[in-house]
């Protein structure tokens, strides 16, 4: 792998994290008491570690073939409808 590919896997890795933790958080307050948070947590963790890269990058970074470090997923302006409706997918499947 070459440096530039390693920096862009980290970036987009970063902002996985990133969407994890704030789904993490939303989800989880959201939740009945009934539900086992911690496999809830995991199913997400796995769902969005799964999901495309490609959902990670903005459609301005697309256009001008740049990832820009630094920027937070909410700067991004995501189209994020497609990643809770693959993460919704994903954490239904028993």
């Amino acid at each position: 792998m070459q440096q530039k590919e390693f920096e862009i896997i980290s970036i987009i890795a970063s902002r996985k994290a990133e969407f994890y933790i704030n789904s993490k958080k939303g989800l989880l307050a959201s939740l009945p008491s009934s539900v086992d948070r911690r496999e809830a947590a995991l199913r997400l963790r796995r769902a969005i570690a799964e999901l495309d890269n490609a959902l990670f990058i903005s459609e301005e970074e697309k256009a001008s073939n740049i990832i820009k470090a630094g920027l937070s997923v909410k700067q991004l302006k995501l189209d994020t409808q497609p990643i809770l409706n693959l993460i919704a997918q994903a954490m239904s499947k028993t």
